[in-house]
């Protein structure tokens, strides 16, 4: 059986990550810098800041424990709030992609703040680490 993994890197709390994408992105208001993964979508008001796709490539996850990397194809989306009223915090954030896994028949392994694990990529975020098996893959 040939296993196919995609990575989605999803980081919370972008608006302070990326503050010069923000302005960038400002200028170039209609003009996305690209679309939504199939896998998940981006919240009301928020829009994609810095995005790329990789056909192959690494990742280091936090899964509570150690460290374990993954090797498949890559995706990354970064979302900034643009919009009128209040941002959702970090917490609403990951339960939307917590919800939404379990949504797909995924399993969860790590919710929460990784703290003190150099191995791992993000380290210091809140992130959200999952498993989601489709069709074998």
């Amino acid at each position: 059986m040939k296993i196919r993994t995609t990575l989605l890197v999803i980081l919370l709390g972008l608006a302070m990550v990326f503050p010069a994408a923000v302005c960038a992105q400002e200028e170039e208001e209609s003009v996305p810098v690209a679309k939504d993964t199939p896998y998940f979508s981006g919240m009301p008001n928020y829009q994609i800041t810095d995005a790329y796709d990789k056909a192959f490539d690494d990742y280091r996850f936090y899964d509570g424990k150690d460290c374990i990397t993954v090797e498949g194809r890559k995706s990354h989306r970064a979302y900034t709030f643009g919009g009128d009223g209040e941002s959702a915090s970090e917490l609403q954030i990951a339960r939307n992609y917590v919800n939404a896994i379990k949504e797909m028949g995924g399993t969860v392994i790590f919710d929460g703040i990784c703290e003190n694990a150099d191995c791992a990529e993000n380290c210091g975020s809140r992130m959200v680490v999952s498993k989601i098996v489709k069709g074998g893959q």
